[in-house]
């Protein structure tokens, strides 16, 4: 069924607490590398009222999978990792708003998700890596004008997402600066134009050869 998409709503259909600061993870699995749960173990560890919420797959024995090494490397954290099973768009959307920190996966960041969110005016941490797929939400921000939750190594990270977490004026503020800069995202068709360019070029190129 359709969850709601208001986010306090959507807190009080996952059966939160108000006092607990959902740190979000909304990303597919398999972009969950192991080196990453150390990570979430010392967010949960800052922050006492920390819940983290993750997707659970499409397949319950990939759920399962991730349980069981989150329950090897977090230990009794894991009391406090939440798995939501898998939402219609508008619920998606709701489970995005509610959420106070959202968590970019490194290596493999978000792309359509980060827009989502950041649509959604929810502040977003994201450590970029050297390669495009771990560079999307970085690249966003850098677009906005607004990079301060672009982190530069795992402990910046950590410390910027406890800071959102922990502190609800940082959170407000943070929401703010997404609201007023994130329309640059959206309705932009230059790098469409740009892409479209560049096919023509290539198709025109590429015929020339061919044709010698």
């Amino acid at each position: 069924r359709t969850m709601p998409a208001e986010g306090g709503d959507l807190r009080q259909e996952l059966g939160l607490e108000s006092d607990e600061v959902i740190y979000l993870c909304p990303q597919s699995l398999f972009k969950l590398r192991p080196e990453f749960d150390l990570v979430l173990g010392r967010i949960l560890d800052g922050d006492p009222n920390a819940t983290l919420g993750l997707l659970a797959g499409n397949n319950a024995h990939w759920t399962g999978l991730l349980r069981g090494r989150l329950a090897r490397n977090l230990g009794d954290a894991l009391a406090r990792v939440r798995f939501i099973g898998r939402l219609p768009y508008e619920g998606f959307l709701g489970l995005l708003t509610a959420a106070d920190v959202m968590l970019d996966t490194p290596v493999f960041c978000g792309g359509n998700t980060t827009l989502e969110g950041l649509a959604m005016g929810t502040p977003i941490v994201t450590l970029p890596s050297p390669y495009l797929r771990g560079r999307l939400s970085a690249g966003f921000y850098a677009k906005m004008g607004y990079e301060d939750l672009v982190a530069r190594d795992e402990d910046d990270y950590v410390r910027i997402a406890l800071a959102l977490g922990t502190d609800p004026n940082a959170r407000a503020t943070a929401r703010a600066r997404i609201e007023d800069a994130s329309p640059v995202l959206f309705g932009d068709e230059r790098p469409v134009r740009e892409l479209e360019d560049f096919l023509v070029q290539a198709v025109e190129a590429a015929s020339s050869i061919s044709r010698r």
